[in-house]
């Protein structure tokens, strides 16, 4: 215990101390019920947020620049986690938060395969590692996607494989979605090893990571469900550590024969809100926002319950990272004029 005190005692308080600091449900529910983005911003002038926002105008920042603030932010915690992680950890959590090198990569891919700018994507990159604004608007700049492929790899040794997968895909079709997809795949099978490690150390989250799984798995079920695919034809991209293994998969997916059918028959997560909203919209995402959901709740109940580990660094990955995607929902649909009962739908986050 004395050893474990030693390692975590700081990196824990740190943590914890940045989660208080995470946005309230009292604020998220005025966020959620703001006529517009003005009142969302005089909200977010209160939290965490405010030093990103005053950067780029605070409370008379432009529309366009409010993602570039959320955008800083997560960076700007992307970089404390790591400073405070025991350098004998920092492996694990590099695989973690390897989900932002591969945000900023899928960005590169479909900006260059879509022959867009780097000004296009630049206010959703977030800026930090080894795939930062300077290298990918460098990489874009490259005459076609291959020579940009080859340029991302010999600037990150550590990804040169997952990019490989990415640009071997990509010339097999010419489609840069299925290079995404094999991208995603190969992220997915470096975190199983992740979880292999922290199953041996008995981290609490490694129950976070196997549903995160799960619920890539079973949103990949029900993608291939509303086409009629047969599961041989999807199977390769099934990840494996989840909690249901692939037999378990194809049973509930051979015995279904509607989305519905298929949603009723996963136990790993309650999916009966999100059919009886399937039911009514149509919209696939719901039942991405309740295993999101789901796995918020279990973050934010590993964050409080864990001391002196891990779990409690990698915890707070999952809430910030839903906590920044709910906001981005949340801004861009009250542009778009999206009503508060529509975007409670959508919403991926339930309160901090």
């Amino acid at each position: 215990m004395y050893g474990l005190s030693t390692k975590y005692a700081y990196s824990n308080t740190r943590v914890k101390s940045m989660e208080f600091f995470l946005i309230k449900e009292s604020q998220m529910a005025t966020i959620l019920s703001s006529k517009d983005n003005s009142t969302i911003l005089s909200t977010l002038m209160q939290t965490d947020y405010s030093k990103s926002l005053s950067d780029f105008g605070g409370i008379s920042i432009k529309q366009s620049l409010i993602d570039f603030a959320l955008s800083k932010n997560l960076a700007e915690h992307i970089i404390i986690l790591l400073k405070i992680t025991p350098p004998e950890d920092k492996s694990i959590i590099l695989s973690i938060i390897g989900r932002w090198d591969l945000h900023n990569l899928r960005l590169a891919i479909e900006a260059k395969g879509r022959n867009l700018p780097y000004e296009q994507i630049s206010r959703y990159v977030i800026d930090y590692g080894e795939f930062n604004h300077l290298i990918l608007k460098e990489a874009l700049k490259e005459d076609n996607l291959e020579k940009m492929f080859q340029h991302l790899s010999k600037k990150s040794p550590h990804y040169s494989k997952l990019i490989n997968v990415a640009e071997k895909s990509y010339l097999a079709n010419k489609n840069i979605y299925s290079a995404i997809s094999a991208m995603d795949i190969s992220y997915y099978k470096l975190l199983e090893k992740t979880i292999a490690l922290l199953f041996d150390r008995k981290e609490r989250a490694t129950r976070i990571l196997r549903k995160e799984i799960d619920s890539r798995n079973i949103l990949t079920l029900i993608l291939a469900k509303s086409k009629n695919k047969t599961f041989n034809s999807f199977q390769e991209n099934i990840i494996s550590r989840g909690y249901m293994d692939l037999e378990a998969l194809r049973k509930v997916y051979d015995s279904s024969d509607s989305i519905e059918a298929l949603s009723s028959k996963i136990t790993v997560f309650d999916l009966k809100g999100a059919a009886a909203l399937y039911k009514k919209n149509k919209r696939l995402l719901s039942f991405e926002v309740a295993m999101k959901n789901a796995i918020f709740n279990m973050s934010k109940k590993a964050i409080t319950q864990s001391v002196l580990c891990l779990t409690s660094i990698i915890s707070y990955v999952y809430l910030k990272e839903i906590e920044v995607s709910t906001l981005r929902i949340l801004i861009k649909g009250k542009e778009y004029g999206l009503t508060k009962d529509e975007l409670s739908e959508l919403m991926i986050w339930k309160g901090a």
